[in-house]
């Protein structure tokens, strides 16, 4: 009796630690991600008031109006802080403020900091300039030496990304140019440069990624290997997103000393349960060592796992792998 009981101690134990690990992981994932503060406001944000606050304001009514030290706008869910902002006005439909020195730029979205900007208060368009950049309750974060951002794009030249924590400079994503979807939430890349501490490892023309939660089918980062048994190594991924229950991966990959592989993986969940089907098929394996049992160098791997649950408690798991090799 003894032993059960510290048994089913240690495993409430194990279990409390568990579920405080993982909540103490979420948070050190968003450690440093800045979040949206204040009201939400909802409808057209360009229909919005404008509240300006500075310590000094040399106006020109109707036309233009300089604002001088701590300067501070604020218009929906946007916000805007400087050390000297010019507002310009041409008519009650055009509106600009150009910022000059440092600012802050703050929004639902986005967050970001640099020299020089200028803002369109009856859009939501902005034009930043040696600016850095932080996403808004998600990781995301970068650099540009210009940006020009509106509803659905951000477009940045000469710019960086990377999912990193703050400080952390494990890897990171350079073009020369990028365009963020804001609405579809992936980044398109002209010329990018994967770096992993600083130091290119991979290049690529054109390059596109996720930078939300929504899956998206595409080509996923290639890999390259080479070792004395299989020689050179290169495997390109193609994820298929087929629906928001179910999506695949298909992985070709090619080894110098050995052949073709194609490596498919399909996940579904339905009210049936959960699973994974996952094979790899070589038809002819040119490695000396190998041979099948009646001759043929064919080579072939299925393995198939499904979880469900049913009646309230009863569980039903399926674990099924066959493989030619002997």
């Amino acid at each position: 009796m003894t032993q059960r009981y510290n048994l089913l101690s240690l495993t409430v134990v194990v279990a409390c630690y568990s579920q405080t690990a993982v909540a103490d992981l979420r948070e050190q994932c968003l450690l440093g991600v800045p979040h949206f503060h204040g009201e939400d406001v909802k409808g057209d944000p360009n229909q919005a008031p404008v509240y300006i606050e500075a310590d000094n304001a040399l106006i020109n009514q109707p036309t233009d109006a300089t604002y001088t030290g701590d300067v501070s706008i604020k218009q929906g869910n946007r916000s805007l802080f400087g050390e000297e902002v010019r507002v310009e006005q041409n008519s009650e439909q055009a509106r600009k403020a150009f910022l000059k020195g440092s600012y802050q730029y703050r929004d639902n979205l986005i967050q970001a900091e640099g020299r020089d900007a200028a803002v369109d208060l009856t859009s939501k368009e902005a034009d930043l300039s040696n600016t850095s950049y932080q996403l808004v309750d998600r990781q995301g974060r970068g650099t540009a030496e210009s940006g020009h951002f509106n509803d659905q794009t951000r477009t940045l030249k000469n710019a960086s990304f990377t999912s990193c924590l703050v400080n952390d400079k494990s890897w990171s994503i350079e073009a020369n140019e990028m365009i963020q979807h804001v609405q579809d939430e992936y980044a398109e890349m002209w010329h990018a440069r994967f770096k992993v501490m600083g130091v290119p490892v991979f290049y690529s023309p054109y390059l596109q990624f996720p930078i939300g939660d929504r899956r998206r089918s595409g080509l996923l980062i290639p890999s390259f290997e080479r070792s004395s048994k299989n020689g050179f190594t290169y495997s390109q991924p193609f994820y298929w997103n087929i629906a928001p229950n179910m999506d695949a991966t298909f992985t070709p990959t090619y080894y110098s000393r050995r052949g073709w592989q194609i490596s498919p993986e399909f996940r579904y969940l339905t009210k049936l349960g959960e699973g994974l089907v996952a094979t790899e098929y070589m038809a002819k394996d040119r490695l000396d060592e190998y041979q099948s049992g009646d001759g043929s160098r064919k080579r072939y791997l299925l393995h198939w796992r499904h979880n469900m649950s049913f009646l309230s408690d009863w569980r039903l798991n399926v674990i099924y792998t066959k493989v030619s090799d002997r």
